[in-house]
């Protein structure tokens, strides 16, 4: 037989890259989020001189989106709790026991209700860490009677934050005010 054969190469599955690819671009979705959308904010980090009250407190937690990872603490005479979060995925609401801001993570894991009808000031802050060998950013949301209420600083190890959160915590002080009265 003079018919000629011609063996085909074997196919490449290419779900592997494909699935690879994939994560690649989904890692970086999660892992940075809020330092393409600090940069981003950076042009509307402005802030009306007559804005006040809960108008100014509402533009302040829109911009701590910006930040990204936040150690949230809140203490009272019997309990510290403290929890990692961002502002991310901020909500105001109206409800029966008053306004609350709401932000929680995507996966239920963590969630954190700020009764802005109780926040009369707020005082941002550095200090360092209790060894000293690093600097904490702070933001503390205060009552009328400038007790804080909760505190959210930059989170980070051992004074390793993301990528421009310092940068972007310094021009929401700036733009804002180190203490800061809402009225």
């Amino acid at each position: 037989d003079t018919s000629l054969s011609i063996e085909r190469p074997a196919m490449i599955d290419k779900r592997p890259v494909l699935i690879l690819i994939a994560l690649l671009i989904n890692i970086r979705a999660f892992v940075l989020p809020s330092l393409d959308r600090r940069n981003a904010s950076a042009l509307k980090m402005t802030v009306p001189t007559d804005l006040s009250g809960q108008n100014r407190l509402s533009k302040f937690l829109d911009d701590c989106q910006f930040l990204g990872p936040v150690r949230f603490v809140a203490m009272n005479d019997g309990a510290i709790l403290e929890a990692v979060g961002n502002f991310e995925n901020l909500r105001i609401n109206e409800t029966a026991n008053g306004k609350f801001a709401t932000v929680a993570d995507e996966g239920g894991e963590f969630e954190c209700h700020l009764n802005v009808d109780k926040i009369s000031g707020i005082k941002m802050l550095k200090k360092f860490a209790k060894d000293q060998s690093y600097e904490l950013y702070i933001i503390r949301f205060t009552d009328s009677e400038e007790k804080t209420v909760l505190s959210a600083m930059l989170h980070g190890k051992e004074g390793v934050y993301e990528e421009g959160a310092v940068d972007y915590w310094k021009k929401l002080k700036d733009a804002f005010g180190e203490d800061q009265k809402i009225i």
